[in-house]
């Protein structure tokens, strides 16, 4: 809230006040800190608008970073993959240049698409 403030009136000015000028000072002292009150939740409110917009910005942060993380582990499943497929390619080449399979049965292993399939491969 505000601050406490202590005035001190000379005795004479209070005989001058009297009720009235007392009541009419509490009034504006009453009046002040209302108005401060409404000042400080002006200012919390600003402040909650600012901590939100903050919190977004680190949600769009975090949100872009694992998009990217994401992305990086797919693309090293995939070179982890293409890894195993080619030391399965490379173990079907060694047994057909050491004639342990046929021709016939190493072209098999191949789509249509002109790719080795470990599927074809396995019924060959």
């Amino acid at each position: 809230m505000g601050r406490n403030k202590t005035y001190y009136l000379h005795d004479d000015v209070l005989e001058l006040l009297g009720d009235a000028g007392g009541n009419l000072i509490n009034n504006l002292i009453r009046e002040h800190f209302s108005k401060d009150e409404e000042t400080l939740k002006r200012r919390l409110e600003e402040v909650s608008q600012e901590h939100d917009q903050i919190l977004a910005k680190l949600n769009l942060k975090i949100e872009h970073r694992m998009k990217i993380e994401n992305a990086r582990l797919q693309k090293q499943a995939l070179s982890d993959e293409e890894q195993a497929r080619a030391s399965q390619l490379s173990g079907w080449k060694a047994d057909w240049e050491d004639k342990r399979i046929t021709d016939e049965q190493y072209f098999k292993a191949f789509g249509k698409d002109g790719k080795y399939n470990q599927a074809l491969a396995d019924k060959a």
